[in-house]
């Protein structure tokens, strides 16, 4: 019998991602659509909708419940502290990942590993960067693919089947930029760029992406 509820805001896809994980039985999803029923006794809530703290900071939520939010343009100290919080990599696709990336705070560890613990989930613990890790790298995998492209190195098809077999990766930088989205990609390098000219976004990447 159920007795432990997960509160689930979330879009399409990652809802879909989300419940495609395997949960003890003792564990129930309520996928919620509206703000104002989230003010309800629960284990955990996900946030998965490319939260952001001005988003956050309206929302009233139980105090001390943990909080998972998908929120990898943003770094934990962006949030206001009412709850145990942690930015996971909730970009469509990595939530079926059997290990997530998780990053959260020393003074929250205790609240947010006692979850995920509860849930069986294996999960790495991630330092606190806008990008957490995963998506920092991918992100500026489509970036270098997109120069190739505008150098007229090669076309996204060629470069995804050469991507796929040369390094093994389950998708080429053009697939993976159809799963995730092309505005969450440009969105993140534009953070990134903040902190290092490396993360520039390539000239033309929106129309590169959108054609690709």
């Amino acid at each position: 019998m159920a007795d432990q509820k997960i509160i689930l805001y979330a879009d399409d896809q990652r809802k879909e991602d989300f419940l495609s994980r395997i949960l003890p039985e003792r564990f129930q999803v309520l996928a919620e659509n509206s703000l104002k029923s989230l003010n309800t006794d629960c284990t955990a809530y996900f946030f998965l909708m490319d939260i952001t703290p001005d988003f956050f900071s309206a929302i009233k939520l139980n105090t001390d419940t943990p909080v998972f939010i998908d929120a990898i343009n943003f770094t934990l100290g962006d949030f206001p502290k009412a709850n145990p919080i942690a930015i996971l990599n909730g970009w469509p696709g990595f939530l079926k990942n059997d290990l997530l990336e998780i990053s959260y705070s020393d003074v929250d560890q205790p609240q947010i590993e006692n979850f995920l613990n509860k849930v069986r989930w294996k999960f790495t613990r991630i330092a606190d960067q806008a990008g957490l890790a995963v998506p920092r790298v991918v992100s500026m995998m489509i970036n270098e693919a997109c120069f190739a492209v505008a150098e007229n190195v090669s076309t996204p098809e060629e470069i995804d089947v050469s991507m796929k077999i040369g390094t093994n990766y389950p998708y080429g930088p053009f697939e993976w930029s159809r799963i995730i989205g092309p505005n969450r990609i440009i969105s993140l390098l534009q953070v990134l760029q903040k902190e290092n000219p490396r993360y520039q976004p390539a000239f033309g990447i929106d129309k590169i992406l959108q054609e690709a």
